[in-house]
C-alpha cells in the first residue's frame, strides 16, 4: 500500500506543479481560483488576481542561453514565494509569466502593496551562476467582482491591465479599468485589418524633404508610411505602426 501511495502522491505534485520552478502551475491555479471564487461570492467579499510578466526575460535568455535563462526564472520564483502571505497563491502559466490569487482581505490595498513590493524586491539583482543579472517586471491587477465575476473574466481583465503596464514603460504596476477593454478591443480590430491591407494595397508613401538648417538645402527625404483604412480614413501612424513592428 505504501509502495502504491508514493508514485500517486508524487503523480498528483507533477500533475499540479510546474517542473521547473516548482510553483503551482496553470492547472493548480485554475483549480484554487475556482475555488476562491465561490468562497468570495459566498461571503460577498472581494478578492484580487494579478498577472505578472518578467521585464527583459527575453534579453537574458537569448543572451546567455536557456540554461541561465531558467535558473533566472527559479530564482523569480524564489522571490515570489517569499514575499507571498498566508493563503496567497503563485502560480507559474508558462514562459515567464506568473499568476497570483489574494484572497479576500483589504482589497484592493493589499493587492497593490504586494504589486509594489514585488516591484522593489525584483529591482534587485538576482545572483545566477555567479552572474549578477537584472530583471523587471510588469504587473496587471483585477478585483472581484467589479472587474469580473467569472474566473476567465478576471484573468483576461488582469492580463489587459498587465499589457497596459507594458506600454506605460514596463516595471509598474497597473489596475483594470473599463477604458482598458476598449483599447484593447480597438488595438484588436487594427490589428485585424492591417492583415488585410497589405492585399488591399492600402498603404503608400509619402516624402518628406530633410533641410540643412543654414541654407535650407534639400539633403535627402525621408519614406513614411500612410495608410488610407476603408472605413476609418487616414489613420495617425502611432495607431498602427507598434502594430507593424
Amino acid at each position: 500500500a505504501l509502495f502504491r501511495q508514493v508514485p500517486e502522491e508524487r503523480l498528483r505534485f507533477v500533475a499540479h506543479h510546474d517542473n521547473l520552478t516548482q510553483l503551482p502551475n496553470r492547472l493548480m491555479f485554475q483549480e484554487r481560483l475556482d475555488r476562491t471564487l465561490a468562497m468570495a461570492r459566498a461571503a460577498e467579499q472581494e478578492f484580487a488576481v494579478l498577472y505578472l510578466d518578467l521585464d527583459g526575460f527575453k534579453l537574458v535568455n537569448d543572451t546567455h542561453g536557456h540554461e541561465i535563462g531558467d535558473k533566472l526564472l527559479t530564482a523569480v520564483a524564489q522571490r515570489l514565494r517569499d514575499n507571498m502571505r498566508e493563503g496567497d497563491t503563485v502560480a507559474r502559466m508558462g514562459g515567464d509569466e506568473f499568476a497570483i490569487i489574494q484572497p479576500p482581505g483589504g482589497q484592493p490595498f493589499a493587492a497593490v502593496a504586494l504589486a509594489r513590493r514585488l516591484l522593489e524586491t525584483l529591482s534587485e539583482p538576482l545572483d545566477v551562476d555567479g552572474r549578477r543579472a537584472f530583471i523587471g517586471i510588469s504587473v496587471g491587477i483585477a478585483i472581484y467582482p467589479q472587474d469580473g465575476e467569472t474566473a476567465e473574466l478576471l484573468l483576461r481583465h488582469a492580463d489587459i491591465a498587465l499589457y497596459r503596464a507594458k506600454e506605460a514603460g514596463r516595471n509598474n504596476f497597473q489596475m483594470f479599468t473599463p477604458a482598458m477593454r476598449t483599447r484593447q478591443q480597438e488595438r484588436f480590430l487594427i490589428e485585424q485589418d492591417l492583415r488585410d491591407a497589405i492585399d488591399g494595397e492600402q498603404f503608400s508613401l509619402v516624402y518628406q524633404p530633410v533641410c540643412d538648417s543654414g541654407s535650407l538645402r534639400v539633403l535627402g527625404f525621408e519614406a513614411l508610411l500612410r495608410w488610407q483604412h476603408p472605413v476609418r480614413g487616414a489613420l495617425r501612424p502611432s495607431h498602427y505602426i507598434p502594430l507593424a513592428e
